[in-house]
């Protein structure tokens, strides 16, 4: 049976960033994720249904249950998707793990993050300091056809601040750039 929502189709929650994460990454290397939004005990989840297989080769169900809140249109209302200019750069980027660890490293040296791509499948981060200039270089990544994001059903936007990586950036009309990510997903 389909649900949809009255709202055109559209369905807005609330939910803590942390508990989603913690459910994701028991996702890593899964055959198969179902993601739903249910009802247990008259509380709201979102409860991803995880296909796996544990150590003994015998295949596994993990269920996690994230808590999430049912916002209206009208609690939304206040909120727009920002005004994002076409994307001159299509790569997939390495692991975001990856990028995570270096970030990390260089916030150290700067408060200032510097992201570079291009379409021969480079991805740079830089910081400089009156001491040290510190590049990471990724290379060889892959420049999909743009036709490719038609399957993906998932868009993440990320502002980057000069503070963080990976955290919405609160003072979007400061923000000093902004990262797509579109999550593969098969829609049932």
């Amino acid at each position: 049976m389909d649900i949809e929502s009255a709202s055109e189709n559209n369905i807005f929650m609330e939910f803590v960033v942390e508990n989603l994460l913690r459910a994701l990454k028991s996702c890593q290397n899964s055959e198969s994720v179902l993601i739903r939004l249910t009802k247990k005990k008259k509380i709201p989840l979102l409860s991803l249904t995880i296909s796996n297989y544990s150590r003994a080769g015998r295949p596994i169900l993990i269920t996690q249950d994230i808590p999430i809140r049912i916002l209206t249109p009208l609690q939304m209302s206040h909120v727009k998707e920002p005004n994002l200019p076409s994307a001159n750069v299509y790569i997939l980027m390495p692991q975001i793990n990856s990028i995570r660890s270096v970030a990390e490293r260089m916030k150290t040296i700067s408060e200032y993050i510097t992201i570079s791509a291009n379409n021969n499948g480079e991805f740079i981060l830089s910081v400089s300091s009156d001491l040290v200039d510190i590049q990471t270089y990724y290379k060889g990544l892959t420049n999909p056809n743009s036709l490719l994001f038609e399957n993906h059903a998932v868009v993440f936007t990320v502002f980057i601040s000069s503070t963080s990586i990976g955290t919405a950036f609160q003072d979007q009309e400061n923000a000093s750039g902004a990262m797509t990510y579109y999550i593969p997903a098969h829609i049932l």
